[in-house]
C-alpha cells in the first residue's frame, strides 16, 4: 500500500442526524410511552451511525490500481497528477469544473490531486479529489515502479 487515507463525512452531518432521531424519540415518548420512546429514538440513532461510517470513502494507492470510495481506476490509465492547496483546489472544483470530471471530497480545507484520465472508454477526464496531504497522494500516484 503506497497511500491510504479514511475519509468520513463533516461530523455536523452526523450530530442533526442524531439531533433528528433523539427528537423522534422525545415524541414518541410523549406521545405513546416512554419505552416505545427510547427505544425508537435509540433504534434510529444506531441507523444514522451505521450509515455515517458507511457513507465514508476511503482513497487507497497500490502498485496497479486507485481506489476513492467505490470508484477504482488501474494506475496504467492515470496521467499528469497535480497536488493542489486550499485556494487552487477551491478555485478547481469552483469556476475550474468541467463536465467531465469527477469531483469527490469530503472538505477542501487541506486541498487535493486533479489526476488525469487516459482511458479513451472513460466519459472522464480528471478526477478531482479531495485529501489530508495532497502531496503525499501525488507522490504515490506519480511513483513509476508500477506493476502493469
Amino acid at each position: 500500500m503506497l497511500f491510504s487515507e479514511r475519509r468520513f463525512q463533516p461530523v455536523w452531518i452526523l450530530l442533526f442526524a442524531l439531533l433528528m432521531t433523539s427528537t423522534l424519540g422525545v415524541a414518541y415518548a410523549a406521545a405513546v410511552s416512554n419505552l416505545v420512546g427510547a427505544t425508537l429514538g435509540l433504534t434510529l440513532s444506531g441507523i444514522a451511525v451505521f450509515a455515517w461510517l458507511r457513507a465514508r470513502s476511503d482513497i487507497l494507492v497500490d502498485d496497479t490500481v486507485l481506489v476513492v470510495g467505490k470508484m477504482t481506476i488501474e494506475r496504467k490509465f492515470i496521467g499528469h497528477v497535480t497536488a493542489l492547496d486550499e485556494a487552487a483546489f477551491l478555485q478547481r472544483i469552483r469556476a475550474g469544473a468541467q463536465l467531465t470530471d469527477v469531483l469527490t471530497f469530503t472538505s477542501t480545507r487541506r486541498g487535493g490531486v486533479v489526476v488525469e484520465i487516459l482511458d479513451d472508454n472513460d466519459p472522464f477526464r480528471a478526477w478531482v479529489i479531495g485529501c489530508k496531504s495532497p502531496q503525499a497522494l501525488a507522490r504515490a500516484l506519480t511513483d513509476h515502479n508500477i506493476s502493469v
